[in-house]
């Protein structure tokens, strides 16, 4: 999905959020999951590897150059792709402090 980033950059000049967790993850080549997001909205910023998401039943390739967002307790399916390991940093945000 493209999103405007003047839109993107409007919405968190204009509201306030605070930073909650960052955390480090590598996982293995055709690791896959099936779950629930996060209670908190985040985004998610590759480093190396790539893998498909899926947030309610809509797919999205995650790799180098394309930063993810997902919205609170979506459901979550996951899959490593390719031979490489899916290394990433995520970053979870609260807007109700």
């Amino acid at each position: 999905m493209e999103v405007d980033l003047n839109k993107l950059i409007n919405h968190f000049s204009n509201n306030h959020f605070m930073v909650q967790i960052v955390f480090y993850n590598n996982i293995s080549p055709g690791n896959k999951g099936f779950e629930k997001t996060a209670p908190l909205s985040g985004f998610i910023f590759p480093i190396r590897g790539k893998s498909q998401y899926s947030f309610n039943k809509t797919p999205y390739i995650s790799e180098i150059g394309n930063i993810v967002h997902s919205s609170a307790n979506m459901h979550l399916d996951k899959q490593v792709i390719g031979s490489s390991n899916w290394e990433f940093i995520t970053v979870l945000y609260d807007t109700s402090y």
